[in-house]
């Protein structure tokens, strides 16, 4: 039917130079070849429509084909005649304007996203923004290092009602993280009164302590809180391990103990911080009591826990508490040992100590001169070796077993199969601030990758570290998903 109308509308445009089609059988062909996907047909009718045409018809019809023309995927088309409607001074319709924006983002134009908006923007449609789109303009914004404008432009927003998306809150909120502007941050949450997650809440947390100290953190912390911010485990484990990296271990404990009064049940990086603590401050006394504490309450030790135990009893020549440990070990079936050595080689096998060649020797000389420690029947005993040094590496173990290695346990976790294992590790690193390689960010891919229950999750990492993805040459690389169309 279409076909036969086209032919007749040619053939009589062809009976006679002097005839010419009225303006209204004009609209009403090139409407009926841009429904029928006769483009080219239809955007040849188009720079003969009378200039005395009411402009609301001329964007209108110009709209059809251009949305059209965006909807078949053709961009080149589509931007050529939109570009020449602007120069004609014609509105294209909000519809027109959402689906060439859509075919922007999948092409991945941002410039031309930028241009398309910021146009649309300035003839009155803002209201009309879709929230994908706005995640878009303010990632492109925020890529050309232009922040500033994206604030701009929210305020525009906000000024006609409309509300703050989930990505575009994610996005700038990160970026003021990135900036170390905590409190203009904060009174851009309180302007929108708006809380992004859980996850990105405890990574501006860690920011404000490392920047402002865990004193102005707490400050932070209450206006979250006020917007609605319910605090979890790793909240409160960022306070105590920073209060102890700051040397302040009562407020380690007073943090604690708002945890426990809020039944939070802490991490084990939390303990771990205050272990570390306890002895960085000369409490070795009462490591035994709060390790006695955490298994109490069933918070599992790892690896670190023992680490930071038999480095702290190593450092105050605590050989019974040594023991100890090494039996708590080999209970929680902890096999990394070598079998029948004394129980100070063990701790210094598994500190990786070994190296430096320590000896516990007994002092014969009057009046014990040498000795360090006393064994249970009153021997004096001294260790063999350079002190200075043997006590700067336990203290550099005090500290590195609080920092997680999380390349290496996302890797592991990815090759082992272990999926869930690996996403948790990820979201640790996100909320304390850990690099994540890009080696490691394409081993968990490709683990996720595997099953089609984790599409959505591999498309989240590919959202959350798109400059990884940028580097790796994704999705067309070899870190491609076969599981994502």
């Amino acid at each position: 039917m279409q076909d036969f109308l086209w032919n007749l509308y040619r053939w009589a445009s062809q009976q006679s130079k002097e005839f010419q089609h009225l303006p209204r059988s004009n609209e009403t062909m090139v409407s009926i070849l841009a429904d029928a996907h006769m483009l080219s047909q239809a955007e040849s009718l188009l720079p003969s429509l009378n200039d005395n045409m009411a402009l609301a018809v001329s964007s209108n019809l110009f709209s059809q084909v251009i949305q059209a023309y965006s909807e078949a995927n053709n961009l080149e088309k589509s931007i050529a005649l939109y570009d020449y409607a602007r120069s004609k001074h014609l509105i294209p319709s909000v519809s027109c304007y959402q689906v060439i924006l859509h075919l922007l983002m999948r092409n991945r134009k941002d410039e031309l996203i930028l241009r398309v908006y910021l146009d649309m923007l300035e003839v009155g449609f803002g209201s009309c923004t879709k929230g994908d789109v706005l995640d878009s303009v303010v990632m492109a914004l925020i890529k050309k290092d232009k922040f500033l404008q994206a604030l701009v432009i929210l305020r525009q927003l906000k000024s006609v009602g409309l509300k703050l998306s989930k990505g575009s809150l994610s996005t700038i909120v990160e970026e003021f993280n990135k900036k170390k502007d905590i409190g203009d941050m904060m009174n851009f949450l309180e302007e929108w009164r708006s809380l992004p997650d859980m996850r990105l809440c405890n990574r501006i947390l860690v920011s404000s302590c490392t920047n402002l100290g865990t004193d102005q953190a707490w400050l932070v912390f209450q206006r979250l809180e006020a917007l609605g911010f319910a605090p979890d485990a790793t909240t409160f484990g960022i306070f105590i391990f920073h209060s102890c990296r700051e040397m302040k271990l009562k407020s380690a404990f007073i943090y604690l103990s708002e945890c426990f009064s809020r039944h939070i049940k802490p991490g084990v990086c939390a303990y771990n911080a205050i272990l570390s603590g306890v002895f960085r401050e000369g409490l070795y006394r009462h490591a035994k009591y709060v390790f006695e504490d955490m298994v109490e309450r069933k918070v599992t030790p790892n690896l670190s826990t023992y680490k930071i135990l038999l480095a702290g009893y190593c450092w105050y020549r605590q050989f019974d508490g040594i023991e100890q440990v090494l039996r708590d070990m080999k209970t929680n079936g902890v096999n990394d040992l070598p079998s029948g050595s004394c129980a100070f080689s063990k701790a210094l096998f598994f500190l990786g100590l070994d190296h430096l060649g320590v000896k516990i020797k007994r002092d014969n000389a009057t009046g014990f001169p040498k000795a360090e420690f006393f064994d249970s029947v009153g021997n004096g005993l001294y260790l063999d070796t350079d002190s200075k040094k043997f006590e700067i590496s336990l203290a550099q173990i005090l500290d590195t077993a609080l920092h997680p290695d999380v390349n290496s346990e996302l890797v592991s976790a990815s090759r082992q199969g272990n999926v869930a294992s690996a996403l948790l590790v990820k979201d640790e690193a996100f909320q304390w601030g850990y690099d994540i390689s890009s080696d490691s960010c394409s081993e968990v891919f490709k683990a996720l990758c595997v099953s089609p229950a984790y599409v959505i999750d591999a498309i989240d990492l590919m959202e959350e570290m798109p400059d990884i993805f940028d580097k790796l040459g994704a999705p067309k690389s070899e870190f491609s998903c076969p599981n994502i169309e």
